[in-house]
Formats: structure tokens, C-alpha cells, sequence
């Protein structure tokens, strides 16, 4: 209860702007709490009430190894909404941190500094031999902002993706509301993606039901299906989970082919 009480003021605080009043130093208690959930908690309500005495605090979590992702990303992202610390996290998505850590700290920074952001994202991108955790949340930072996915496909001129992830990106665009031509441009051109036939004639649909039926199996297809390099969920729901862009997929082999 007490957890969920705290993200209810955080998530007031977030959409109405909104501050406590009194003393809020009290925040830099809950930063060394164990409950994991409460610590990202507090990390995001340090910086979003501004209480700057906790920015040693939040660098010294951000900057830790042993940090726990959701503790990190609370971090980074009670960093941001801090203000001031812009040279803390390009230090953090410069660094030899671990991949994802990048990924997370860059989706920050869009918010920041959208140039340096997406030029820091084309970089980590390039430099990725297969799909990763992080890249799908790294992709809706850049599409969530007007100027995003213009910003990140000029920063992919001339770099090189590999197909899984210029794929993912162009999923991840493709299933946004704004459907934008430029960056899905470039993440065809950086991946070399070719246009995918999703045709099939008469013939080629009955042959494809017969083998699903002889030799489909549910089970490896939720695996499938729940894998997030190919982002099915952005668009179809399955069992309750996903979006229902697309149709659901619950009523595969039973109503529907």
C-alpha cells in the first residue's frame, strides 16, 4: 500500500506539475532503502521536487555496477528532471558502462538535448551485432518527441545497422502515430532492409495452413511472439498482453487461419 500511495504522488506530481510543500530533504531516506521499487521511486520524486541535495546520491546510484536496472533507471532519470546534471549523464552514455545502461541514459537525454541524443543513439546503434535490450525503448524516447525521429534519422545518414535492429526500428515507426517516412528511410538505407512480399496467393495460404496445422505448436509461437527484436506486441495483443493496433492474436487456429 505504501508503495502505491508513493507512485501516486509521484504520478500527480509528473502530470500536474505539482510539488509537495515542507521539507522535502526527507526524499534522501528512501534513496537507501532496500525495496527496490521505492528506491527507483524516490530517485524519480528527488528529481522531479528538485531537491538538490540528493544529486550525489542519485550520480552515485547512476554510477554503481551493483545497481539493480529499475534502480538505475530511477536514477538516471531523477538526474534529469534535476536539471544541471546534462554533463553527469553525457558522461554516463559516453562511458564503457553496459550497453543497455547507454540506451537507457541516451532515452534521457532526448529529452534533453535532442541533437547530442540522437547523434549519441546513431553511435550505440551502429555499434550493436544483434538485437538488445533497451533498443525498443530507445526508439519509442526518440518517436514520443515531435522533433525525434527527424533528429535520429539525420544522425543515421551514412551509418551502418545490422538488419535486426534497423527492423526493430522500423517496426517501432511504422506502429507510431505519426508514421515517420524520414527515419523509416533511414533505417532501411542504414539496415539495407529490402521491401518484405506479404502477399500470398490462394495456393500458398492453403499450403501454409496445412503445415501450421501438421506442424504448428502454440507454445514456441507465444515465444515467438513475445520476442522484442520483432515488436509483435506494439501492434497485436495476445492473452491480454500487447496493443490491439493490429488484431488479436488469441483467436489464431481457432476462428481465424
Amino acid at each position: 500500500q505504501r508503495e502505491f500511495a508513493f507512485k501516486a504522488v509521484i504520478d500527480a506530481s509528473r502530470q500536474r506539475k505539482l510539488v509537495p510543500k515542507g521539507d522535502l530533504s526527507a526524499i534522501a531516506e528512501a534513496l537507501q532503502v532496500d525495496d527496490v521499487t521505492m528506491k527507483a521511486l524516490a530517485c524519480e520524486a528527488a528529481g522531479q521536487w528538485k531537491v538538490a541535495s540528493t544529486q550525489p546520491t542519485l550520480e552515485q546510484i547512476a554510477t554503481d555496477p551493483t545497481s539493480l536496472p529499475v534502480v538505475f533507471a530511477g536514477a538516471i532519470r531523477g538526474l534529469r528532471l534535476l536539471g544541471g546534471t546534462d554533463a553527469v549523464l553525457f558522461a554516463l552514455a559516453d562511458s564503457e558502462q553496459p550497453v543497455q545502461r547507454r540506451l537507457a541514459v541516451i532515452s534521457e537525454m532526448a529529452q534533453m538535448d535532442l541533437p547530442a541524443a540522437a547523434e549519441r543513439a546513431a553511435a550505440v546503434l551502429g555499434s550493436l551485432q544483434g538485437t538488445q535490450d533497451g533498443v525498443g525503448d530507445l526508439f519509442s524516447a526518440f518517436l514520443a518527441l515531435s522533433k525525434g525521429p527527424n533528429a535520429l534519422a539525420t544522425a543515421l545518414k551514412g551509418k551502418t545497422l545490422v538488419q535486426p535492429i534497423a527492423y526493430q526500428g522500423v517496426q517501432s515507426a511504422n506502429a507510431s502515430g505519426n508514421k515517420p517516412e524520414a527515419l523509416v528511410k533511414a533505417l532501411t538505407e542504414a539496415g539495407k532492409l529490402k521491401p518484405i512480399n506479404q502477399g500470398l496467393s490462394a495456393e500458398d495460404m492453403q499450403a501454409l495452413v496445412a503445415e501450421v496445422r501438421a506442424k504448428g505448436d502454440p507454445h514456441r509461437g507465444e515465444v515467438v511472439y513475445r520476442r522484442q527484436a520483432l515488436q509483435c506486441a506494439v501492434c497485436h495483443a495476445l492473452g491480454g498482453a500487447g496493443r490491439m493496433v493490429g488484431p488479436d492474436l488469441v483467436s489464431l487456429g481457432a476462428s481465424a487461419p
